[in-house]
């Protein structure tokens, strides 16, 4: 660690490191006034610099609070909108530390690395073909990578048994937050996207509050039916019937859809447990969704196939779009139109319509490529389309396809398959919710640009990597029978 390294060092190199600690803070301390953005940077960097010697789950965690509670705290408006990206430097924080440290480390990660640096020089080389802004690169790899930055984290420098503990009652505590906040906003502000839990201020703060919330769901029913205790059981399930009533007062209906079937999944993984239990749990859950469904009307909605035949026509033509696009030049179909070139999320920070004039974007001066336009111009000529997100002609597959091609495709989803296989056959109830948090995820991405949203996919990722960190302490268990 840094603090005995210091100790252990001359007095003259703690002498000069206290006097360019001072001349830090006596800069910072000038800056606040006329330059708050900058006063922020300058003090995340020296935090950062402080925090080089502590393990990479300890800024997998800040990662994480940074992408959850980052709104909530510039909503109080004490603090500027650049925090909301504080979890950029974060993650790659934690990645560096990762990658920097000798100790033991889990198979997959090279694969995972491979992946990352591929999915970088594609950016690059499709940047440098394709044109435009010298951030949409790094950009639209941090945004689509980001959290396989978290698991490799995880993965390079796993961490001990008790910290394991702490990143999951951090991934609990998570979903649990928001289910207070969000009562309270439904009775004083009203129902709908106006339940928004931390993401405040968010334009799609109530759908991914929802899929946090309903993380939080199959882990409690997982925990429930994992447990030998009967109390302990029944405590889980309530709690997991409590957080289900969330995602149904915020109308995240995106989040339900692509929830049912990674409810089912984790119960069919979990089929050697006894069957009394698995019929209580569904039983309980299943009388749950129903309700929900019978009596709120905008769930309802979500089963009106007419409707969802003509929604699904938006998704359908956002791809003839760019299909069209990529057509022009056989290498399109390969190496993309460009970062931010379609509908990924750094695509859309183009728009002016989508960015605030006083969110630190706008300041990156990005232009909205044609193909960008056409599918906002196409969803926005529509009402039914522009009517919810699930129907525009917008989703992450499509973002990353139209961005980076099949080349960039492939590398995404083989990183996925990668993880997916290594959590594969095993019976840990952490593989169990890691696989079905990941079909969720790829369902949702599907529906809109899920797969770049933060305050989710960071909670994804944890999930992922302590999943296959506990599939790889299963391995070490049976070669070694006497390991307790």
């Amino acid at each position: 660690m840094w603090q005995q390294r210091f100790l252990n060092s001359s007095a003259y190199a703690r002498g000069s490191i206290i006097i360019i600690w001072c001349l830090w803070c006596v800069i910072i301390a000038g800056s606040i006034v006329k330059a708050p953005v900058v006063t922020y940077v300058l003090f995340g960097a020296g935090v950062g610099i402080l925090l080089l010697g502590t393990p990479a789950y300890a800024w997998v965690c800040a990662a994480i609070l940074a992408a959850v509670f980052s709104r909530l705290a510039v909503g109080t408006g004490w603090v500027p909108g650049i925090l909301n990206f504080f979890h950029f430097p974060l993650t790659l924080g934690a990645a560096f530390v990762a990658a920097t440290n000798s100790g033991p480390r889990i198979s997959i990660v090279q694969p995972i690395a491979t992946g990352l640096i591929g999915i970088l020089l594609l950016s690059f080389v499709s940047w440098i073909l394709n044109g435009g802004e010298f951030f949409r690169p790094l950009l639209t790899w941090l945004v689509f990578c980001e959290p396989f930055l978290i698991v490799y984290a995880l993965l390079r420098m796993p961490p001990p048994l008790n910290k394991n503990r702490l990143l999951w009652g951090l991934v609990i505590m998570i979903p649990l937050v928001q289910l207070p906040l969000g009562v309270w906003q439904a009775l004083t502000v009203g129902l709908g996207d106006h339940v928004q839990g931390t993401f405040v201020r968010m334009g799609a703060g109530a759908h991914v509050a929802g899929a946090v919330a309903l993380i939080g769901v199959l882990i409690c029913i997982v925990k429930g039916l994992w447990s030998a205790i009967l109390v302990r059981r029944l405590l889980w399930l309530f709690g997991g019937i409590l957080l289900f009533i969330f995602p149904v007062l915020a109308d995240a209906k995106q989040a339900i859809i692509a929830f049912l079937p990674a409810l089912i999944l984790l119960m069919i993984t979990l089929k050697l447990l006894p069957m009394n239990r698995l019929i209580v749990v569904l039983t309980s859950i299943g009388i749950a969704i129903l309700v929900a469904f019978s009596y709120y009307p905008p769930l309802q909605r979500s089963t009106d196939w007419s409707l969802v035949g003509g929604g699904v026509l938006g998704k359908v033509q956002g791809f003839a779009i760019v299909a069209n696009r990529l057509s022009d030049n056989p290498g399109f179909w390969l190496l993309g139109l460009g970062p931010g070139n379609s509908v990924s999320r750094v695509a859309l920070m183009g728009l002016q319509t989508y960015v605030k004039s006083s969110s630190p974007v706008y300041l990156l001066g990005l232009s909205a490529a044609p193909t960008t336009q056409k599918i906002w111009a196409m969803t926005s000529s529509n009402w039914l389309f522009a009517s919810s997100s699930v129907w525009s002609g917008i989703s992450s597959w499509l973002g990353l396809f139209g961005d980076l091609g099949l080349v960039g495709l492939f590398l995404y989803l083989w990183m996925s398959w990668k993880l997916w296989h290594a959590l594969k056959g095993y019976t840990r109830w952490e593989a169990a919710i890691a696989k079905a948090v990941m079909v969720m995820s790829g369902l949702l991405g599907a529906m809109y640009s899920w797969l770049e949203e933060p305050g989710f996919t960071l909670v994804v990722a944890t999930v992922v990597g302590l999943g296959v960190t506990a599939c790889k302490e299963e391995d070490d268990s049976v070669q070694d029978p006497e390991r307790p």
